[in-house]
C-alpha cells in the first residue's frame, strides 16, 4: 500500500516532498510504537511503520537517479558512454 500511495504524492508534490513526508510518517510511527499503552495502538504503529518503510522501497531509486550527476547515471540506453 505504501508502494501504490507514493507514486501518486511523488507525482503531484514532487519526490523530495514524498521523501520527507515518508519520515515524517515513521517518525511518528515509532513514536506511536515505543509509548505505546495499548496493543491497538502498536498495532496503528506498526502499519503505519509499514506504510512508511514500502514508500521508502520505491522512492528512494526514483530520488537517487533525479540528484546523480549524469556521468554516475551509468551506460544509457542507446549505447553511449558518457567520459
Amino acid at each position: 500500500m505504501g508502494c501504490l500511495a507514493i507514486g501518486y504524492i511523488a507525482n503531484r508534490f514532487g519526490r523530495r516532498l514524498a521523501l520527507g513526508a515518508a519520515c515524517c510518517v515513521s517518525y511518528a510511527a515509532i513514536f506511536a510504537q515505543v509509548f505505546a499503552n495499548q496493543n491497538g495502538v502498536l498495532l496503528l504503529g506498526k502499519l503505519l511503520n509499514g506504510l512508511s518503510l514500502g514508500s521508502y522501497l520505491t522512492i528512494s531509486s526514483s530520488y537517487a537517479v533525479e540528484v546523480c550527476p549524469i556521468k554516475l547515471g551509468g551506460i544509457p540506453s542507446n549505447g553511449d558512454v558518457h567520459l
